[in-house]
């Protein structure tokens, strides 16, 4: 995302290529996002918010302190999953490889 580099530090524009990115990944933040722009917020409104909320620092995988302001809008959405990074790096070989070192003569 882009964001401005004033003094608001505030996020000025999300790119298309961004927003595709984003929604892809948080499914629930692109219906969020259907619903509230333009009838509940602007876009630049909207990324600010989301930005700032647990549900996206979490979702992106920082530690939000328990003292993290909510955002009700956002942090009522459903928890986003992380992927398991054992399922998904489950080492070379075979899954069902036996990796005791031991072989079927030894036993």
């Amino acid at each position: 995302a882009q964001r401005n580099q004033r003094e608001t530090g505030r996020v000025s524009q999300v790119s298309e290529a961004d927003k595709a990115a984003i929604f892809k990944e948080l499914p629930p933040l692109s219906q969020l996002f259907s619903a509230a722009v333009p009838s509940m917020m602007t876009e630049p409104q909207f990324w600010e918010r989301c930005f700032k909320s647990r549900y996206f620092l979490s979702a992106a995988g920082h530690q939000v302190p328990h003292a993290h302001p909510e955002d009700r809008l956002f942090d009522s959405l459903p928890t986003p999953v992380k992927p398991d990074l054992k399922e998904k790096d489950s080492g070379p070989g075979h899954p069902e490889a036996d990796l005791t070192g031991e072989f079927e003569r030894d036993k």
